[in-house]
């Protein structure tokens, strides 16, 4: 497994998005194997049992690093862990190389009835609230400079109907006038590409002897995936 972290000089960010099963997981756990990061100081927060796979070490008040299981009950663990760490640097003493968060997307619909019903009275979706709400705050309280992490993201990817389709007739003939990029709801999912410094698009792809192959393709801040072709936001 290969990772682009640290190939500058500063801290970055990155957002891993794709289709299921292509990869993205596998993509951002390769931080753990990055010859430029102390696997020893790589905080994965996992959202929902995606990196149960991989063996890959896990969180625990000893090590203080790995993997770090969260749960809808917990989800504050999120925004108190990236205080503490945003403390700990201010004060010149980073305690992470690389945070990954896995992911910031929407969750399933059976996720959500999950949620509801895991508390009496419908609790539930306070937690579920919670959750989305602590994910999207982490952009604004996460960043390199704060932390002294790179900030590493894994997003689902979502079939949306391309804008510039209503301006041009012969997209609108397309019978799949579709923007593919990361499937995070209202104006938070429009910016959400902007807040990076790279955005990869992962695919999973069968050759003609059916051996699977994980494909990355890494794209400058504003570029998202259309079809078969690049798109650049701001145009």
């Amino acid at each position: 497994m290969t990772s682009p972290v640290h190939t500058l000089s500063r801290k970055l960010k990155i957002l891993y998005y794709g289709e299921s099963c292509s990869g993205k997981t596998f993509a951002a756990a390769s931080t753990f194997q990055s010859k430029y990061i102390d696997k020893n100081r790589v905080l994965y927060f996992d959202n929902h049992g995606s990196t149960t796979a991989l063996e890959l070490p896990k969180f625990s008040n000893e090590s203080r690093h790995g993997v770090l299981k969260v749960s809808y009950a917990d989800s504050r663990i999120i925004p108190e862990t990236i205080q503490a760490v945003r403390l700990a640097n201010h004060e010149g003493r980073p305690p992470f190389d690389a945070i990954i968060i896995d992911d910031v997307s929407e969750h399933d619909a059976a996720d959500v009835d999950k949620s509801a019903s895991s508390k009496e009275d419908g609790g539930g979706w306070q937690f579920w609230r919670d959750h989305l709400t602590n994910s999207r705050n982490l952009f604004r309280t996460a960043p390199p400079d704060e932390t002294g992490a790179h900030l590493i993201v894994v997003a689902r990817a979502g079939r949306l109907p391309d804008p510039m389709a209503k301006r041009n007739r012969l997209k609108q003939m397309d019978d799949r006038p579709t923007v593919i990029r990361p499937s995070v709801s209202g104006k938070f999912g429009e910016w959400l590409p902007y807040q990076f410094d790279f955005t990869i698009w992962c695919e999973a792809l069968v050759d003609e002897l059916g051996k699977l192959h994980f494909m990355q393709y890494l794209q400058p801040i504003g570029d998202i995936y259309v079809k078969n072709r690049w798109y650049h936001l701001g145009t």
